[in-house]
């Protein structure tokens, strides 16, 4: 019986909470700022991701729509809430276009569940094996926090870094699809 209890136990997953690399598909609620040298932008947002499909919203201090971000396989939108739209091949693309800076639209759907795919070498993790500093593509992604203890748990504070452009993204709510 005592060996029993000092016996390891095996690691169960939640039913609820799939292991990370397993996520398809997510919707996520809260808030961004993109800042590159002295000038600063802070939205709301709310983004839903499959693995065909992209939709971010992006909202105002009070609530306004301020514009919303689309990929599929035609390439990548962005909607002003003056009802201007502008394409491009992909997100990136869309993001130099549009903001004057190549963000990392393209890989952050794997960077804000914390999976890695070339990254894996330069990784840096927790004692339970979550990610802490990764690097990629020219970026380090910082995890500052997640939703719990768990290994499996998912980011809720995220930080990019690369040059002069710094990006926060705060996670409030996670549904997992």
């Amino acid at each position: 019986m005592l060996l029993a209890a000092c016996a390891q136990q095996p690691r169960l997953e939640s039913p609820l909470r799939p292991a990370r690399a397993t996520i398809v598909s997510y919707t996520l609620e809260g808030r961004i700022s993109v800042k590159r040298g002295a000038t600063a932008r802070q939205a709301a947002l709310v983004w839903q991701h499959n693995a065909e499909r992209d939709e971010i919203e992006l909202s105002g201090p009070l609530g306004q729509k301020a514009a919303r971000l689309s990929r599929d396989a035609g390439g990548a939108r962005l909607e002003t809430a003056s009802r201007e739209t502008v394409v491009a091949n992909d997100w990136s693309s869309l993001a130099e276009r549009v903001l004057g800076v190549a963000l990392p639209l393209d890989n952050l759907a794997h960077w804000v569940t914390a999976t890695t795919i070339e990254a894996e070498r330069d990784t840096q993790r927790d004692p339970v094996g979550r990610p802490l500093r990764v690097w990629d593509s020219g970026w380090q992604i910082n995890y500052l926090t997640y939703e719990s203890a768990a290994p499996d748990a998912l980011p809720t504070l995220i930080e990019l870094h690369r040059d002069d452009i710094d990006v926060r993204l705060k996670i409030d709510t996670w549904q997992l699809d």
